[in-house]
Order: C-alpha cells, then sequence, then structure tokens
C-alpha cells in the first residue's frame, strides 16, 4: 500500500520538477522523463492497458499497473483517468507543459488532500503528512460543525480544517504554472450509466451475476495470497464464493466480541467457509480493546472522527489476515449502498403522501407541523415534514444522525456555533440537480444510491478501510463498487430491485444460487454489533462518556450544557446512543489532534 506526498512551488524559475514522493515503490516516469507520477493505486485493467500502450509503441519498464497511468496520460492528457478500472489517488507533473495534475477514482476509495499555501500546494494521502510540511498550520475551521454532525463524517471537499481540502471522487484537479486552477468532474453515476431497465428477474440475475463475477475476476491478482472478510451474511457471502472462483487458495476471516456469542456471526460464516472449503481463521475482541486508550489510538489512524464501533473489528480482522499471509482482502461493502437499506423501503412508500403534503396550502400544512414540532423538534417526523414543506430532498444519506434542530440547540449560545457555517442541504443540493436531470429522474431509489455513494461512503466505509486495513499493511478490493459493476446495477437492475418484495431483493437471489439460504435470510448484524452493545455495557449508566464529555465542554465550551443533560436522560433509545457516540468521538479525536 503506497502513500503519495508531496510539495510543487508555482513559479516560472523553479525547478521543473515538483517534489514527489511515494512511500513504497519509486516515482514512475514516461521514457523522456518528463512526465513523473507519485500513486497509491491498483489499477484493474492494467494488463489490458499495457498491451495496448506496447503496441502504440510505449516502453514500459515495469509490470506495475501504475505504471500505465503515465503512457496513457500521453496518449490521452487528463481524460486518461477515464480509461483506469480500478481505485486510484494520483498526481502527476508534466513539465513541458509545466501542468500539475491531481486525481482520485469514481468512487473514492483512495483518498487525497490537497493544500495551498501562499504560491505553493500540498497534497498527500493523508492528513498528517499535509501537516508535516513546514507552514501548514493546524487551525479548526468550526464552520463546519453542522455538516459534520449531520452526516456523521466531512464530505469532499471539506475538513476540519482551515485552507486543508479533499479531492472529491470522481475529480480531476489541473494547476498551471501561474497558479491558475481548473477542477472537472469526469464520471458521474446518474450521467454516465447508461439505462436500460431490466424486465425480467431471470435476465437481471443472471446479468448481475455476470457482471459481479467479472468485478471480482478484474480484482484478483495473480501470485498473491488472497483473503475474504466472511460474516456470513449476504453482501459478503456472495462475495466470497465469486472470489474462491478465481482465487484457488482463498482463506477467510470473521471476528465477533468475546462473552457475548449472541452477537457472533461464527456458525454462518463456517457454513460458508466449509462448502467454499476456504481457510477459515475467527478471532474475538475482548473489553482490553475497547477501552478509551485503545480508541484513542485508532482515531490517530483515522484522522478524522469518524470511528464507529465496526472500525475496531475492521482493524482487528485487517491485523489477523496480515498474520495470516493475506496479501489482499475481499470484502461486502457497497452492497447496501446499491440494492437499499431497510430505511430506503420505508422512504419510498412514504414519498407519495410527502409530495402530496408539499403541495398542500400552508394553512393546511402549519397545524401538522405544529404537532410534530411539539412532540419532538428534533424528530425524523418533524424534520421529515420540514424537508418536504421546503421543497427539500428528504433523503440526506442513510447515516443522517443530528437533525437541523438537533444541530442548532447542540451549538446554540456556545462557541461551536458560528456566522457561516455550511449547512447540511448545500452538500445534498447539486446531487439533487445531478438526479433532475439525469434519465432516472423518476425512479427515486436511484438518487438514493446517488447520495449515498457521494455522500456517505468514501468518508465511511472506505476511509475505515483504507485506515484500518493501511495500519497492517493490507489492501482492500471492493467488487461491489467496481464503477463497471455499479453502472450495470443502475442501469439494469436498480428500477427492478425496488419494486419487488425484501430489501436486496435481486442480490438475495443471486446469492441463492451459491450461497445457503439460512445465511441470506436472516437478520442483518454487522461487524460492529457485538462491539457496540459491549461498548455502552463498560459504562453501565454511560458515567465514563459522561464524565469525558462535561470535562471537554467545561474547559472549551462547545456545546450546549442543557442539550447535553437531555441526550443523557435517553439513553434507553438507540438513535441517542448513536448521537452519544458520535460526541464522545469527536471529544476524544479533537483532544488527540488539536492544541487546545
Amino acid at each position: 500500500m503506497s502513500r503519495i506526498y508531496g510539495v510543487h512551488r508555482f513559479a516560472p524559475y523553479f525547478d521543473p520538477l515538483p517534489v514527489l514522493s511515494s512511500s513504497n515503490g519509486p516515482l514512475v516516469y514516461n521514457e523522456d522523463r518528463s512526465v513523473v507520477l507519485a500513486a497509491d493505486a491498483h489499477i484493474d485493467n492494467g494488463a489490458a492497458l499495457t498491451r495496448e500502450l506496447l503496441g502504440q509503441g510505449h516502453r514500459i519498464l515495469s509490470p506495475a499497473s501504475v505504471d500505465v497511468i503515465v503512457h496513457l496520460y500521453e496518449e490521452y492528457g487528463a481524460d486518461c483517468v477515464k480509461r483506469l478500472r480500478g481505485d486510484f489517488a494520483f498526481v502527476l507533473w508534466d513539465s513541458k507543459k509545466r501542468i500539475l495534475l491531481l486525481a482520485r477514482d469514481r468512487l473514492g476509495i483512495k483518498p487525497l488532500y490537497y493544500s495551498l499555501q501562499d504560491g505553493f500546494v500540498v497534497f498527500a494521502s493523508s492528513l498528517g503528512q499535509i501537516f508535516s510540511c513546514p507552514g501548514v498550520k493546524k487551525e479548526l475551521c468550526r464552520n463546519i460543525l453542522p455538516l459534520y454532525f449531520s452526516f456523521m463524517a466531512l464530505p469532499a471537499p471539506y475538513t476540519f480544517f482551515k485552507g486543508v481540502r479533499k479531492m472529491a471522487p470522481a475529480t480531476i484537479l489541473q494547476f498551471d504554472a501561474d497558479g491558475r486552477t481548473s477542477e472537472t468532474e469526469y464520471w458521474n453515476l446518474l450521467k454516465d450509466a447508461p439505462r436500460e431497465d431490466c424486465r425480467r428477474e431471470c435476465d437481471c440475475v443472471d446479468g448481475l451475476i455476470g457482471a459481479l463475477d467479472g468485478a471480482v475476476h478484474a480484482q484478483s491478482g495473480t501470485g498473491r495470497a488472497a483473503g475474504s472478510f466472511l460474516s456470513g451474511g449476504t453482501d459478503s457471502s456472495l462475495i466470497t464464493a465469486l472470489a474462491a472462483k478465481h482465487n484457488g487458495s482463498l482463506s477467510t476471516f470473521t471476528t465477533g466480541f468475546s462473552g457475548d456469542e449472541r452477537s457472533h456471526e461464527f456458525p454462518f460464516a463456517r457454513k460458508v467457509a466449509g462448502l467454499l472449503a476456504t481457510q477459515h481463521h475467527e478471532s474475538t475482541i475482548s473489553m482490553a480493546d475497547l477501552t478509551e486508550g485503545s480508541l484513542r489510538r485508532l482515531l490517530a489512524l483515522q484522522e478524522e472522527p469518524t470511528l464507529r464501533p465496526g472500525c475496531i473489528s475492521y482493524y482487528h480482522l485487517s491485523g489477523a489476515a496480515r498474520q495470516a499471509g493475506a496479501d489482499y482482502v475481499f470484502v461486502g461493502e457497497g452492497g447496501d449502498e446499491l440494492f437499499g437499506y431497510p430505511l430506503w423501503k420505508k422512504l419510498l412508500s412514504l414519498k407519495p403522501g410527502l409530495d402530496a403534503f408539499s403541495r398542500c396550502p400552508s394553512f393546511l400544512q402549519r397545524p401538522v407541523m405544529e404537532f410534530f414540532h411539539k412532540k419532538d423538534p428534533a424528530g425524523m417526523a418533524y424534520e421529515t415534514l420540514r424537508r418536504s414543506r421546503a421543497q427539500q430532498s428528504l433523503f440526506w444519506g442513510s447515516f443522517n444522525l443530528f437533525y437541523p434542530g438537533d444541530i442548532g440547540a447542540l451549538l446554540a449560545g456556545t462557541h461551536g456555533a458560528r456566522d457561516g457555517d455550511v449547512q447540511p442541504y448545500e452538500v445534498i443540493r447539486p446531487l439533487v440537480q445531478d438526479f433532475e436531470r439525469s434519465a432516472y429522474r423518476d425512479d427515486y431509489s436511484a438518487f438514493l444510491t446517488h447520495v449515498d455513494l457521494r455522500v456517505k461512503m468514501p468518508e465511511t466505509f472506505l476511509r475505515w478501510f483504507d485506515r484500518m486495513s493501511g495500519a497492517h499493511g493490507l489492501n482492500v478490493r471492493f467488487p461491489y463498487l467496481d464503477h463497471v459493476f455499479v453502472e450495470y446495477v443502475l442501469g439494469r437492475c436498480t428500477g427492478f430491485n425496488q419494486k419487488k418484495g425484501p430489501v436486496k431483493y435481486l442480490l438475495k437471489k443471486a446469492a441463492e444460487r451459491l450461497v445457503p439460504r439460512e445465511c441470506i435470510y436472516r437478520k442483518k448484524q454487522g461487524w460492529g454489533m457485538g462491539v457496540t452493545a459491549s461498548y455502552f455495557s463498560l459504562f453501565k449508566d454511560f458515567s465514563g462518556v459522561r464524565k469525558t464529555i462535561d470535562g471537554f465542554n467545561q474547559r472549551y465550551g462547545y456545546f450546549n450544557g442543557e442539550y447535553i443533560d437531555r441526550l443523557f436522560l435517553g439513553t434507553a433509545a438507540p438513535r441517542q446512543r448513536a448521537k452519544i457516540w458520535q460526541l464522545y468521538i469527536f471529544v476524544l479525536w479533537l483532544e488527540g489532534w488539536m492544541d487546545l
């Protein structure tokens, strides 16, 4: 796993090469060394592109897949990214044209940050590398707090720090010699996935399996030890079954919490592993892994306060996989975002009524709004009606935790609230415009996928895997997020899938051909369930968490104390617990990252 970092100065008299670095492997040059590349990438179609470029007369000296990027750039310029299949973040310097190019893959699997500093651009795969550059200050930007508490993460281009930005997925950023900057979105799911709705279930399932098998095959590496994270649920089991087909000796890994067998998915994972004859490994997480000190260490790796209980599982799974000799692992992330969360079914069923409510005269809307506001001004019912009345999108993402009423109360009268705060709907508005201009504008489920893939996925699951697996030197493959497969699902399957019965209908029908039914049609648990329950059991009445949050707030005054009091009165409710967890993680992160 490579990391990239460097500094480039915009000046006509400056040396023709920026300071580019790659922490794992040399920089890549073209034949006359006029183009240089630093990349953190895995190019799935690298072999096919190499054959094509060799036929065009290029000399490619290394079999490494990232080498093709330099030569593709020579042929296609910045459009070279459109030919790439895989995950990548790269920085390329063209000394003849004096162009610096930054690019990030379509789904945001690889991270890339940058900062403009008095004629210099600093860029890196991690925030720590950005701040290691002299002159880059670590100054918290409080205006983004409403954004963070709404989405439990910061969507690109925002970061927690003034003057530091993150590249958005599917984006090219170009700097000219005189410092001029241009930013281009080179891929958009709703624009680039041709719509060809599938009409017959058997055709949908056949095509889905074929497309997913193609993604797994493209991501399989020859001569390298492969593994798969296997929970025994639909998503991971289907990926594991296809990975076993393309990787001769596949290892599988699962984890659970010691002392809480109810949360274990071991029996289901064992069943799938036995059926596929994989080399199966089980590990457990103990109370010793759930101390405040261990969370602080993981937050140091994570770099942003997006840690959730599942991250602890990913960290231990990654360590177990690397210890067992795996070079890379397949994971099932992305299945929910493509085929639906339970929340989606409920939202799709309510949408016609809410659309009708949005068209009602205000004198009819007002008493309904007042009733739900009185009942709970920060509750889901009132917030959904508020969005409908304001002609806003009903859906802001599957991880939308604190609503505007919550955020206003949380930050009211504190140092946390600021004029010019970035409002959450400013992130959603452009995605609504994408949807309304697309061929999918009559299929709201396509919008749900678009939002979760652009807002939630890059800054939660993908960040977690990048940081937790990277700590152990393990590479991760995401077949569900292969852009060819993503386009196929949206264009052919999404509409049909949402019309049918249970959540993820088509994916489950596909899995039936390869996975035991009892693993498919069971209640979803997720890697973090046992960790969540066990972590909060440490505190019984949440006194330990409360002490940490209150101590921080007394010193720095970020939050409204009355709101915190009300929050801790509702610790039995899952949503309240999730809010407490997010506040707690933010406090731990801020204490560790900032010089307060």
